[in-house]
């Protein structure tokens, strides 16, 4: 297919309508755009299996390490949006086999890196390149599938991410284990390999001209996202910290003033009004119950096996896969039933109930249980989470696809943002609320059991080391406080798992009822385009 330019010079490459339009995306184009998003997806992870063993042999410490865990992801989220503004301009697929080769250097980079300061260049060049990777990929979707087909399509589209996820993650853990630096050959590897792939399954698009550049709103953009990811990963600290807030507050005002300018500029490059669209704002919040509770799962649940049971990183990994497993099925089954007619307001609210319900099924949990009573909570929240993700990205390709059409790669390439964000708040408010009801529980067991108040701080302390290296307590009072930590960790994730799905499930119920009410008056504002009626099912 070739795609045409809009009217204005700056809109998206048209897709077909139908099965009798030019083109039918046939199934391997769309698993291998999955096997594409699943790509980006499992190199911060393999950055993170690797890290340990990274950082000390290129004697990384404090904050260098921090910034080495964090720079892809944060440079991926602060440029997708651009980058889907240049796919707009210069054709989608060779915006991705540009994004690749990139990733390609970046990886291959950090892999070969003498000094720390290399590692750094190349991983944040790995986050510029997968986050045009992500772009393409996504925004290809639509381009290649029939509107009636979209949602099946971003079931195989997802079903394709999880298993490559998995995979590679595997993969990824066994070689870190080796030689970290075997690791980060995985995804130059598989780059390398989907630069073949894209010039055979994926179809290339018109280079649309004309367009808005508007440099001051990108980097506004850019860098109000960056000062929020930064304040967000420092949340831990406390929010009077000055690592958190200044940077917060920072990005904040930075966005802040990203909106004025794009109402002002003559030509924006991304449509703030899209913010206030029903569909956007139900994208949001499924996006919400995606990567909130995915995050906040994966990281507790891991880190309960392996402070509180002991279990190898390995071990770790392998009791997450039935969270990863089951989310394929969700994704297929899904993407099934809203091609079929359930309604995306309908998807949303059940995911976030099946995450709520999650969140309590982990109370089955009891110090001493095995791994199975864990199960339950992980398949629930697992099916849950990953059916908010079907519309999550089928609302937004359809905003992009109606009256906003104009900034097609822009408004597509946001989900990865809105992920990223979602993502880190996951990480952040789920890491604070267990470590602070721990050390409540764990002080309030030590002064139960009758250690002196003039002795609590000594036995945090203990505490702390064995957290930071995993040797066995050297004292009496370590034995006593580590004990008393287990438990209390034990009931301060159970908390928290609760409060995550709960949120999930405030998201889910705001995501549904703006879908529902937005539904009518966008239909009725947009009487020929029936885009908001089809997917929000009303």
């Amino acid at each position: 297919m070739t795609a045409t330019a809009s009217e204005a010079g700056a809109g998206r490459p048209d897709p077909p309508e139908s099965e009798d339009g030019i083109l039918v995306a046939p199934k391997a184009a769309i698993f291998f755009l999955g096997a594409l998003g699943g790509t980006q997806a499992v190199d911060p992870i393999i950055a993170s299996t690797a890290l340990v063993k990274a950082s000390r042999g290129l004697a990384m410490e404090g904050g260098m390490i921090a910034l080495a865990a964090s720079i892809s992801t944060v440079v991926l989220a602060a440029t997708v949006i651009s980058m889907g503004l240049l796919g707009d301009r210069i054709g989608w697929r060779r915006l991705l086999i540009a994004s690749l080769m990139v990733s390609v250097v970046g990886d291959l980079l950090a892999a070969a890196a003498p000094v720390a300061e290399l590692y750094l260049a190349g991983r944040a060049l790995a986050g510029l390149g997968l986050g045009g990777v992500f772009a393409a990929s996504f925004a290809y979707v639509r381009i290649i599938t029939p509107k009636n087909k979209v949602p099946a399509a971003l079931g195989l589209y997802s079903a394709s991410g999880s298993v490559v996820l998995v995979t590679l993650s595997l993969l990824g853990g066994a070689l870190a284990s080796i030689e970290w630096r075997a690791a980060f050959l995985i995804v130059p590897v598989t780059c390398a390999l989907s630069m073949l792939l894209a010039t055979v399954l994926l179809p290339a698009t018109a280079r649309l001209t004309g367009g808005p550049t508007d440099l001051l709103g990108q980097v506004l953009l850019a860098l109000g996202i960056v000062g929020v990811l930064v304040g967000i990963s420092h949340l831990s600290q406390g929010v009077s910290d000055p690592q958190f807030w200044l940077p917060t507050l920072a990005g904040v005002a930075l966005l802040g003033g990203f909106v004025i300018a794009e109402q002002r500029v003559e030509s924006p490059f991304f449509p703030v009004a899209v913010l206030r669209n029903p569909l956007f704002l139900g994208a949001m919040a499924a996006g919400f119950v995606y990567n909130f509770t995915q995050s906040s799962t994966v990281l507790q649940f891991s880190n309960l096996w392996q402070y509180v049971s002991g279990l190898s990183p390995m071990k770790v990994s392998a009791g997450t896969l039935p969270f990863l497993l089951v989310g394929i099925i969700a994704a297929l089954l899904t993407g099934q039933l809203i091609t079929n007619g359930l309604r995306n307001s309908t998807v949303i609210f059940v995911g976030g109930l099946l995450c709520a319900l999650g969140g309590f099924a982990t109370l089955l949990h009891r110090p001493g249980s095995g791994y199975l009573t864990l199960l339950p909570a992980l398949l629930l929240l697992g099916f849950g989470a990953t059916m908010a993700s079907i519309p999550y990205g089928g609302l937004i390709v359809k905003a992009a696809s109606g009256k906003f059409s104009s900034f097609y790669g822009p408004v597509t390439s946001s989900r990865t943002t809105i992920g990223q964000i979602a993502y880190a708040m996951g990480l952040a408010l789920s890491t604070v609320m267990v470590d602070k009801l721990t050390t409540g529980g764990v002080v309030t067991r030590l002064r139960e059991s009758g250690v002196p108040p003039t002795r609590t701080g000594t036995a945090l302390d203990s505490l702390g080391i064995y957290v930071r290296t995993g040797k066995d307590p050297a004292s009496r009072l370590a034995e006593q406080t580590l004990s008393v930590a287990k438990a209390s960790y034990l009931n301060s994730f159970k908390v928290t798992m609760v409060a995550v799905g709960l949120l999930a499930l405030l998201a889910a119920l705001f995501g549904a009822t703006v879908l529902r009410r937005g539904a009518a008056v966008e239909a009725a504002a947009d009487a020929a385009d029936t885009t908001t009626a089809e997917w929000a099912g009303e």
